[in-house]
């Protein structure tokens, strides 16, 4: 089986690194609102160009190195709408589906960087998180889900919404991508900070999520789906513990963290990265705008009003 041939994604480098450059612009610039101030993307990013090989060079998903968007459940659209325009300062897109976005203010809500979508919001009970995305380079719909079968996965699985989706061990939803979520035009910009604006990247750094079986996870990531095992365990002990962790990545560039944790499938933080991240600054201007930040197993973080931890950082995961 032979896939579509990759093309450039919009974050793919098509020459070495030169120290000596400017700030890495994409090739395909996403839906043309991906800055061009981001030299902290550019390393994000450069690791990368190593592709995910799982199986053979006529087989290779060609991933995108990052998670394309996230969709979180609430209790409360509107309480989540004021959360994450007016403490973490991401930009409301629409609240409705692209063909009706001022529809539906207490149902959904679609959050962005520039008009870049990254995070979903809808009126749904039960678990935090519905499920997250991927991209993939030359992605056809019909080969893939042949592929995944193929290497024993199961593909499509049916959902709410549409789209085409896949499933792992523990039930979590992928949804598969081949070319960036739906953007929207910015209909209320992210507010001025009291003291500082935070410049978020347009991207989801990376996700962790509990799992029942570490090791039965981790063959789904790397056999089935296709990314790199980039190790079991934390950067000063990397291969300590294939039972309890694995942390995933495209090429060196962490995308998808999993550890033994109940309830599973369940999202334990995503994180967001910052172009201007200065800890002592951020913690002034999120303590002025009532969410005083935390440290703790899930590095600095906010919470979100249905519980959700959200990692800030200021560089990519550790690879």
């Amino acid at each position: 089986m032979v896939l579509d041939p990759p093309t450039p994604g919009p974050y793919t480098r098509t020459a070495p690194v030169n120290p000596q450059e400017a700030p890495l612009t994409p090739t395909q610039n996403v839906r043309g609102v991906l800055p061009r101030r981001a030299p902290l993307l550019a390393a994000a990013c450069a690791g990368a160009v190593l592709l995910s090989q799982a199986i053979g060079a006529q087989s290779t998903f060609v991933w995108e190195p990052l998670i394309d968007h996230v969709q979180l459940n609430s209790d409360d659209v509107r309480k989540s709408t004021a959360f994450y325009q007016n403490v973490l300062g991401l930009n409301l897109l629409r609240v409705g589906p692209p063909n009706d976005p001022a529809c539906c203010p207490d149902e959904s809500a679609f959050f962005g960087v520039g008009d870049r979508l990254i995070l979903a919001i809808r009126k749904v009970p039960g678990r935090s998180i519905d499920h997250y995305a991927l991209m993939l380079q030359g992605f056809n719909q019909e080969s893939f889900a042949a592929e995944i079968k193929r290497r024993g996965g199961v593909a499509p699985v049916p959902h709410t919404q549409a789209g085409f989706y896949v499933a792992d061990p523990d039930g979590m939803f992928i949804q598969l991508m081949g070319q960036p979520g739906p953007p929207g035009k910015t209909t209320a910009p992210a507010p001025k900070g009291q003291g500082m604006t935070f410049e978020w990247a347009p991207l989801i750094d990376h996700m962790q999520v509990n799992s029942r079986d570490v090791r039965r996870s981790t063959e789904y990531y790397t056999k089935v789906l296709g990314l790199d095992l980039l190790r079991t365990g934390p950067p000063n002990n990397r291969d300590c513990c294939p039972d309890e962790s694995a942390f995933f990545g495209v090429g060196k560039r962490l995308i998808l963290a999993v550890r033994k944790q109940e309830p599973a499938p369940m999202l334990d933080h995503y994180a967001l990265l910052m172009t201007n991240f200065n800890q002592e600054a951020v913690t002034k201007e999120l303590t002025a705008r009532g969410a005083p930040p935390k440290t703790d197993a899930s590095g600095y973080h906010v919470v979100d009003p249905d519980g959700v931890k959200i990692q800030i950082m200021g560089q990519p995961g550790p690879p």
